[in-house]
């Protein structure tokens, strides 16, 4: 007779159901006690790669007229690809929905702690300041280029 080994009660890379129910804080509260670290990585290479080919493709003298709103439409588009990682549970999902994400141990902190004692910046201003930075780096790259 042969032997199966029993599988484990709840495996979190294959259960998709819900964690246990406890006292949920609303989302507004939420992001003030998690630690959530944003990952525009995937965001930032299409990006690239849409400008790479808008430049190769468009002519000089379209390319002032027909980027700008290019750029605009492509950031909408390519939005999905924006990603948040939490440093508590090592869920990583899409930044649309970083609000709705309180893992055990989110929750356990929104209950123990106070907002102020919680010193980690919240997803949508490193959001904010990863496309600060991506803009910077691409004006300085076409000021570069635009002095040869």
């Amino acid at each position: 007779m042969r032997r199966h080994a029993t599988p484990p009660a709840r495996d979190p890379d294959f259960d998709s159901s819900p964690t246990p129910a406890g006292p949920r804080p609303s989302a507004e509260v939420v992001a003030f006690y998690q630690r959530l670290v944003v990952n525009p990585f995937l965001w930032v290479a299409a990006l690239s790669g849409v400008c790479a080919a808008a430049t190769l493709i468009l002519t000089p003298a379209r390319r002032a007229s027909v980027f700008p709103p290019l750029l605009v439409v492509a950031c909408w588009l390519l939005y999905p690809l924006v990603q948040y990682h939490c440093l508590d549970c090592g869920k990583t999902a899409g930044f649309r929905r970083w609000r709705r994400h309180a893992c055990p141990r989110v929750r356990e902190r929104w209950a123990t702690t106070r907002p102020d004692q919680s010193r980690f910046v919240t997803a949508p201003t490193q959001l904010a300041l990863w496309v600060l930075g991506t803009c910077l780096i691409a004006l300085l790259a076409v000021t570069s280029v635009a002095r040869r």
